[in-house]
């Protein structure tokens, strides 16, 4: 096909989908160089973790310095070895409550953006059928948490402090199964524009843990 002022031919490409990739699974276009303190202090954590250890780990530094590709490189030797859960949290996001949560569970249960509502339900159903830790009240709460309009009238004269500690539960919970099969990695990218709710999420559930 000709484009304008572009002397060769282009072929041009449909987008039909997104790709589902695991997150250490990015491919980049530079070598991954240096770092080597960093990329240990990382692994040491990771392999405290694959031994059953909780652990809290912060990775920090401007801008651009390279904290997700550090991540990312420090875990891709653990990929069998480990349950990953990434939330990759972007601008404006700090303004939609649970936002950085439901980004964690759609990885787990298979929710891509631009599912209908139907196809939402039927995945959370499926999926939360699998496990006998959870029943139909808790698949109300998982409902309303994707802001699926069945459970958010059921469920809108709940006060906010209660549906937050239920909801905090459920992914306690939820995290505490997935973890039996293999270690848990929650990680949340970009936390700075995590929202406040998750955030507390994040405090709880390292506090039942064991975290002081």
């Amino acid at each position: 096909r000709k484009v304008k002022n572009i002397p060769q031919k282009v072929i041009p490409y449909e987008v039909i989908g997104l790709k589902e990739v695991s997150p250490l699974s990015r491919d980049f276009t530079t070598p991954f160089v240096g770092r080597e303190h960093e990329l240990s202090s990382v692994q040491e954590a990771v392999d405290q973790v694959v031994d059953g250890e909780f652990r809290v780990l912060t990775i920090g530094g401007d801008a651009g310095v390279g904290k997700s590709r550090l991540f990312v490189e420090a875990l891709k030797p653990y990929e069998q070895k480990l349950k990953l859960l990434l939330a990759e949290n972007y601008p404006n996001a700090e303004k939609i409550p649970f936002f950085s949560v439901t980004e964690l569970l759609s990885q787990e249960f298979g929710i891509r953006r631009g599912d209908s509502p139907k196809e939402v339900a039927s995945k959370l159903e499926s999926y939360l059928s699998q496990f006998e830790e959870f029943d139909r009240e808790d698949l109300l709460y998982f409902k309303f948490l994707f802001s699926l309009d069945e459970a958010l009238e059921e469920l809108k004269d709940v006060p906010p402090e209660v549906l937050h500690t239920r909801i905090f539960g459920l992914c306690n919970r939820l995290f505490k199964v997935l973890s039996r099969s293999k270690p848990l990695v929650v990680c949340m990218d970009d936390y700075h524009w995590a929202d406040s709710v998750s955030r507390e999420f994040l405090r709880y559930f390292a506090k039942q843990t064991g975290l002081k």
